[in-house]
């Protein structure tokens, strides 16, 4: 059983490992290309859950336990996803004020706005250089340079990056001045951006004591296990226990609900 388990967990984990280290090979080598899809590897979170469960069953010798480990193995690579694309998000956001200022630099000096974008996307690192590249790359296979702005802001998913978009097609459309509207919109990101920093400043006292505190019972559960077994037996072999661990859990759950709505701010 043991030797099938770990069988099971290396060859599921390297599938992911597999996955994560194309996924940033391709972003590396094909700038502006989406992420790779989870959704090959649906059927291995199957498997993640089964190799949870009996690991988990194996170590704390719980049914109770080993349906935990399921449910947390079941959504570790959604998880994984879910925080690269959002952490990818963040840079886009963070480059886009630079990018305006090149591109609007380069249409005060007479510049073409395709040209502008290729000239920030030559200037600017990953990820917005890719994104920009596929701008410009569409444009001369011939998709006009709306559809390309239209798919760019589909793929990206950013409000910031929607109200660039949405500013620029505007303009373009009603003949307004595009360079006084993109200093608007520079100084409008730059601010939120400054007011994000200082909000995440300000609540990174309470989001660490949120991590402690839910990672303190889990903590102390594993280090009584080992020292005194008899001890921590009962919560999982009894029926009070197995209730008690229970309302532990939805208490945990509960608890990081209400830290993360404290010290999540909507702006």
């Amino acid at each position: 059983m043991i030797a099938i388990t770990g069988i099971i967990l290396i060859g599921s984990s390297t599938g992911l490992f597999t996955w994560y280290v194309l996924g940033c090979r391709r972003r590396k080598e094909e700038p502006g290309s989406k992420p790779l899809s989870i959704k090959p590897f649906k059927n291995h979170s199957i498997i993640y859950s089964i190799t949870g469960f009996i690991l988990g069953w194996l170590v704390m010798r719980s049914i109770l336990a080993g349906a935990v480990c399921a449910l947390v193995s079941y959504f570790v690579p959604g998880m994984i996803t879910r925080w690269d694309g959002k952490r990818r998000t963040e840079k886009l956001n963070n480059q886009l004020v630079d990018a305006i200022g090149i591109i609007n630099s380069s249409l005060r000096a007479g510049f073409s706005l395709l040209q502008g974008i290729s000239a920030a996307a030559k200037r600017l690192p990953e990820p917005i250089s890719g994104e920009l590249n596929t701008v410009v790359r569409e444009n001369q296979l011939g998709v006009s340079l709306e559809e390309s702005l239209l798919e760019l802001g589909r793929r990206v998913n950013s409000d910031d990056f929607d109200l660039v978009i949405t500013a620029t097609l505007v303009s373009y459309e009603t003949g307004g001045n595009i360079t006084e509207v993109y200093d608007n919109i520079a100084s409008t990101i730059r601010g939120r951006n400054m007011m994000q920093l200082r909000l995440k400043t300000i609540t990174s006292q309470g989001r660490l004591q949120g991590i402690v505190v839910g990672l303190l019972p889990v903590i102390l559960l594993v280090i009584l296990s080992r020292i005194a077994p008899d001890m921590i037996e009962p919560l999982f072999h009894t029926f009070a226990g197995i209730m008690m661990l229970v309302g532990a859990f939805v208490l945990e759950l509960l608890g990081m609900f209400f830290i993360k709505r404290i010290t999540t701010i909507d702006m």
